[in-house]
């Protein structure tokens, strides 16, 4: 009884043995049969090797028995034979079993990954597609791999990726299933050896609260994992999407000690901070949003010629080993746009320091400060001694007024996004401007930290008011605003889009001959529906799962551009206006684009291109080169600390 226990025991293990255990015993089985054959025979008096020959012929075929053999042979050849019939019987059927457990480990995604300094992707969202786009196109393919890890099965992944960005992306990519809060699934993703780790939030049947937990956790395992590799940390970048600012102060606990390891650098991103930043400067400047997509992008945008990245340098590494000022090295470098520098005592990005500043008059390190410039591709950031452009400054007086007129806007919207676009607005508008929002932001605005609104004023409705507005009201009604910004919340992009474009309709419904129509700034979550809004006359469509992904890929490729992007978009830094040419330059003379840029200098700002009309439609140009301007140019793009002309 306990033999047939052991037994049954025995082949139960072998049946749910791993692959390898089961042709290993095989393997053995088939030898034991064969040497146990050959003694036999060699008993009677055969050589072992003819033996072993003869036996290993009668396992492996059965149809080689012949009628001239002795009866005894007879009867061991057909023990023999039975015998192979049911080891190469359970060799197929394993193999063929192994075959169908590849296939469904592929299917999956539940294998490892042996990869080294790589891109790993944890979490699945909106926003990833754009992710996969920009990493596997030709500008950034530096060879690494790039791998996605999420509670989706490769299948299911694989399927979206192909909809979305093709079968070339889907070749560059690795697709594994798994729990991004699981150590032991980081470990199959080689998440300690990676080069750039970003961690997206999900918030599929989640709230932003468990999303940003669950971002947490991911981070706290990716810790542990870290501080258990051997061969110890490597140079990395980690980027987590957040979407509360609340989640921001509970993530301190851990990252002090995450980053006293070295070469890490662990970056929480407001991505909703930055797409509500975005919408808010851009619904005041027609064109800007295009400047953003570019600066964050690799990719060509339309309407936009000179396709600039962010790049960041040493002195050393341009060629320069002597300390220099900000203003001695405008002229090392005359072919690209230098905007600034980065001190790495301080990790702040200095953007565009006034003339004569202590900041401009600061001694960059040349070993250890970064300078932070706009060039077309990294071939051409070099410097120049032989700067052929130098000429002389005249600034055009000019009388201090903003670029902006008072206006009035309304914001369609109720959570945190909708806030941060009410707030860059009142950084931005003139006084005598008017906001129009829900009543679910007045409690957020009065706890968040606003600058002094006294000469803007702001009135608060409930939020079917203001879709009746944009639906249901008059021509009259309707005109008395000049911008209407669609920053709504709803995570799903069906939903929000739907949304967003049966309002758009119910606007064109109310104004159907367009006279006095506002302009409508858009945001919308699928790339596939921004033609459906043109189309529609929406005037400025911001894709904002484009704008994040693009974002965070960016960042997480170099930190240095995390420290100049949220400089731009803080309240406290510069940010990007189109200024009239008449501030720069006597337009009824010839001018270069040089001479531009040293006259925007005297007035402590830093252009960076200009836009022009074409065919009745505004274009922009970004980066030109310094020889005679011919166009007609419209305005001059710039780094300025306010808006004033």
């Amino acid at each position: 009884m306990k033999r047939r226990l052991r037994i049954r025991f025995f082949s139960n293990r072998l049946l749910t043995a791993p692959f390898k255990i089961q042709m290993l015993a095989l393997l053995l089985f088939a030898v034991a049969l064969i040497i146990s054959g050959s003694l036999i025979l060699t008993i009677w008096g055969l050589n072992f090797l003819e033996s072993a020959w003869w036996v290993f012929l009668r396992v492996s075929n059965f149809s080689i028995l012949d009628q001239a053999d002795a009866l005894p042979n007879r009867v061991i050849g057909v023990v023999l034979s039975i015998s192979g019939w049911i080891i190469f019987g359970l060799f197929i059927s394993i193999v063929a079993s192994g075959f169908q457990q590849q296939l469904q480990i592929l299917k999956k995604g539940t294998g490892g990954a042996n990869l080294k300094h790589h891109t790993i992707i944890f979490g699945w969202n909106e926003t990833l597609p754009s992710i996969v786009i920009e990493a596997t196109s030709k500008e950034n393919d530096d060879g690494s791999d790039l791998l996605i890890m999420s509670d989706r099965t490769a299948e299911e992944m694989a399927y979206d990726i192909n909809l979305f960005c093709g079968p070339k992306a889907l070749r560059k990519l690795i697709l594994r299933y798994g729990t991004p809060e699981s150590v032991e699934d980081q470990k199959r993703a080689n998440a300690p050896l990676a080069k750039k780790i970003i961690i997206l939030n999900n918030l599929e049947n989640k709230t932003p609260f468990e999303s940003d937990a669950a971002v947490m956790k991911t981070t706290m395992a990716l810790g542990k994992n870290i501080e258990q590799n051997q061969k110890g940390p490597l140079d990395q970048n980690i980027i987590l999407d957040i979407l509360q600012p609340t989640s921001i102060s509970l993530m301190r606990g851990i990252l002090p000690e995450f980053n006293e390891k070295s070469k890490l650098s662990v970056i929480p991103v407001l991505t909703q901070r930055v797409i509500g930043r975005v919408i808010a400067q851009c619904a005041l400047q027609p064109g800007l949003s295009e400047i953003y997509q570019d600066l964050f992008s690799y990719k060509d945008i339309e309407g936009l010629e000179g396709n600039f990245e962010v790049y960041s340098l040493t002195l050393q590494e341009a060629g320069i080993d002597e300390p220099m000022v900000f203003e001695e090295l405008l002229e090392f470098f005359p072919d690209i746009i230098l905007i600034g520098y980065i001190s790495d005592g301080n990790r702040r990005a200095v953007v565009s320091p006034p003339w004569g500043s202590p900041e401009a008059e600061y001694k960059i390190n040349p070993q250890h400060d970064r300078l932070l410039l706009f060039a077309e591709s990294s071939q051409q950031v070099f410097c120049r001694n032989d700067n052929d452009y130098k000429v002389e400054v005249s600034v055009p007086a000019c009388r201090p007024t903003s670029i902006f007129e008072s206006m009035s806007v309304i914001v369609y919207g109720t959570g945190f996004k909708a806030m941060v676009v009410v707030q860059g607005l009142l950084e931005h508008l003139p006084p005598g401007s008017r906001i129009t929002c829900t009543q679910q932001l007045k409690e957020k605005l009065a706890k968040a930290n606003l600058k002094d609104t006294s000469g803007i004023g702001i009135s608060y409705v409930d939020m079917e008011e203001i879709e009746n507005l944009l639906t249901l009201t008059s021509l009259a009604e309707i005109s008395d605003f000049d911008i209407i910004i669609m920053a709504q919340d709803l995570q799903r992009a069906q939903d929000h889009d739907t949304l967003s474009l049966m309002l758009l309709s119910g606007l064109n419904a109310s104004c159907e001959d367009n006279y006095k129509r506002p302009r409508v700034v858009m945001e919308l979550l699928n790339p596939n529906n921004a033609e459906l809004a043109r189309s529609a006359k929406a005037d400025d469509v911001i894709i904002a799962t484009e704008l994040a992904s693009t974002f965070l890929y960016n960042i997480s490729c170099d930190t240095d551009r995390y420290i100049l992007f949220n400089e731009l978009l803080s309240s406290e830094g510069p940010t990007i206006y189109f200024k009239p040419l008449c501030c720069y330059v006597e337009t009824d003379k010839p001018f270069t684009f040089y001479q531009v840029k040293a006259v925007a200098r005297r007035r402590n700002e830093i252009a960076i291109g200009y836009s022009y009309i074409d065919n009745h439609k505004l274009k922009w140009v970004f980066g030109p080169p310094n020889n005679t301007m011919e166009r007609k140019i419209d305005k001059i793009i710039v780094l300025a600390d306010d808006g004033t002309m």
